[in-house]
């Protein structure tokens, strides 16, 4: 709760008394991926400091940088990068690409394709149908995404 709230001062109190700064709620969702589905800089680098571990994926194989990008919070994804997350997500689920295409986010596409993002890796649907961003670019007619992605 008090990392969807953003609230710092609970944070650091619950840090200090030796909270697990991992724990996951029903839905696998750690304060560390909540933070970032929130775009909560100052959480998230308040737990990347205590040491939270960024491989975590929710019940939906979403990570931290999938929920950041899937939201549009640009910033987010960049500590999330530069602290080691995983630049394609986790191997069960969508792509943070993925989301930056289907947003139409250009600078995110950018930022996730300079660090090292496969705009042709598969995702598997909810419907069973696989499917790449660059694939996504394509069908919706992204020329813009597209181009960026083909380079």
């Amino acid at each position: 709760m008090a990392a969807r709230k953003g609230n710092l001062e609970i944070i650091k109190v619950l840090l200090k008394s030796g909270a697990n700064l991992n724990i996951a709620s029903n839905d696998g969702m750690t304060p560390l991926i909540i933070a970032s589905n929130t775009g909560n800089i100052n959480v998230i680098t308040l737990l990347l400091s205590a040491k939270a571990d960024i491989s975590i994926a929710d019940k939906m194989n979403f990570t931290s940088l999938t929920h950041a990008a899937s939201q549009g919070h640009n910033k987010a994804c960049e500590i999330l990068i530069s602290s080691g997350a995983a630049i394609d997500g986790n191997i069960n689920g969508p792509t943070p690409l993925l989301f930056a295409v289907m947003n139409q986010n250009e600078s995110l596409a950018r930022l996730l394709l300079k660090s090292g993002a496969n705009p042709q890796a598969k995702v598997r649907l909810p419907n069973g149908t696989e499917t790449s961003p660059l694939e996504v670019a394509k069908k919706y007619e992204y020329k813009n995404l597209q181009a960026i992605m083909e380079r």
